[in-house]
C-alpha cells in the first residue's frame, strides 16, 4: 500500500491541495506513457527483431548468390594483425586471384595470421571478381536480431520521453502566461499601493 502512495505522489496524483490541476494532468499523463512502455516494450522489441531478421535474410540470400569463393596466392609480406575475421584473428596481404571467368586480380585481403608469401588462401569476391568479404553469417544475423530488439524498447523510451517533455513544456509555458496575465492585471496596484505606503 505504501508503494501506491509513493507511486501516487510521485505522480503528483495524491490529494495534496496544492497541486494544480494542470500538475494533476501531467501527472496522469505520464502515468499513461508508463503504462503505454510496460505494455508496447517487448511488442516494439519484438518488431524491431523481425524487421532486422528479415532485412538480414534477404541480404544473405543476395549476397550468398553474388559472392563466390576462389583461391588467391600471397603476393608480398603479411601485414600486421587486422582483427577478427572469418572465424579467427587475420593479418592483410598483397595477394592475386583469378575470377572464374579467368580476370585476374589483385589487392590487400585479410589472412590468417600466420600465412606466409606465396601460400594459397580463399578469398570471397563479387559478381566482378573484387574482394567483397563472406557473406552474412548466421551468428552476424542473431547479433543484429539482439541489437533491434534491445535497440526497439530504448526507441520507445526516448519517443515517450520527447513526448513527457514536450507536456510538461506546454503546461509550464500556459502556467507562465497565465502568471502574467494576472501579474498584469495586479502588479500597477501593487506598484501604486507600495508608492502611497513609502
Amino acid at each position: 500500500m505504501k508503494w501506491i502512495r509513493r507511486l501516487a505522489i510521485r505522480f503528483g496524483l495524491d490529494r495534496n491541495p496544492l497541486r494544480r490541476r494542470s500538475d494533476r494532468l501531467l501527472g496522469w499523463t505520464s502515468l499513461g506513457l508508463l503504462a503505454v512502455f510496460l505494455a508496447g516494450a517487448p511488442a516494439s522489441g519484438f518488431l524491431a527483431a523481425h524487421v532486422v531478421c528479415r532485412a538480414a535474410a534477404a541480404e544473405q540470400r543476395s549476397q550468398a548468390t553474388s559472392r563466390h569463393r576462389v583461391q588467391a596466392t600471397v603476393q608480398g609480406p603479411v601485414i600486421g594483425a587486422g582483427g577478427y575475421y572469418g572465424g579467427g584473428f587475420s593479418s592483410w596481404a598483397w595477394a592475386r586471384w583469378a575470377y572464374p571467368t579467368g580476370i585476374w586480380r589483385q589487392g590487400f585481403i585479410p589472412v590468417p595470421n600466420g600465412t606466409a608469401a606465396h601460400q594459397r588462401v580463399l578469398v570471397w569476391v563479387n559478381g566482378s571478381g573484387r574482394w567483397s568479404g563472406a557473406p552474412l553469417s548466421r551468428g552476424s544475423i542473431l547479433l543484429r536480431e539482439e541489437l533491434a530488439a534491445a535497440g526497439g524498447p530504448l526507441a520507445l523510451v526516448l519517443v515517450l520521453y520527447g513526448v513527457v517533455v514536450l507536456a510538461r513544456y506546454a503546461t509550464e509555458r500556459r502556467q507562465i502566461t497565465r502568471w502574467e496575465t494576472v501579474w498584469a492585471e495586479v502588479g500597477p496596484q501593487w506598484t501604486r499601493q507600495f508608492r502611497a505606503q513609502g
